[in-house]
């Protein structure tokens, strides 16, 4: 995939943040090289991390698009909702089986558009 991406100058400052419970955040260049944080992460530090680096990329960064692998916590939400609001592309996943999970779901319905009632009314007779 990296040699792919390579054929795309405009690609060029793709990063990728690997962040798993019990290990150091790894952040990988598209050169290659790569940058490894002091300290692992906790699960209590988990959702806080997880939407500090959102931020921090897009503040330090500027990227034209953001990808996201499973939003799950309110956190991750609002940080996903402040990068669409800077006019990043956002492209992100949640877990659900149908898009009433997501919308019920406290931490993701400011994602999908939360729930809205409308009432329609036909007029048969005229």
């Amino acid at each position: 995939m990296r040699a792919r991406i390579r054929n795309h100058p405009e690609l060029r400052d793709l990063i990728q943040v690997v962040m798993d419970l019990g290990w150091k955040p790894l952040t990988r260049f598209l050169s290659g090289d790569f940058e490894r944080s002091d300290c692992p992460i906790s699960f209590q530090d988990f959702d806080c991390a997880t939407s500090q680096v959102l931020i921090a990329a897009v503040e330090n960064h500027m990227p034209q698009a953001i990808v996201i692998d499973e939003i799950g916590a309110k956190l991750e939400a609002m940080a996903a909702s402040t990068i669409s609001q800077r006019r990043i592309q956002l492209v992100a996943t949640a877990h659900g089986v149908t898009i009433e999970n997501l919308i019920m779901n406290p931490a993701l319905e400011m994602l999908v558009g939360g729930v809205q009632v409308e009432t329609n009314y036909v007029d048969i007779c005229g």
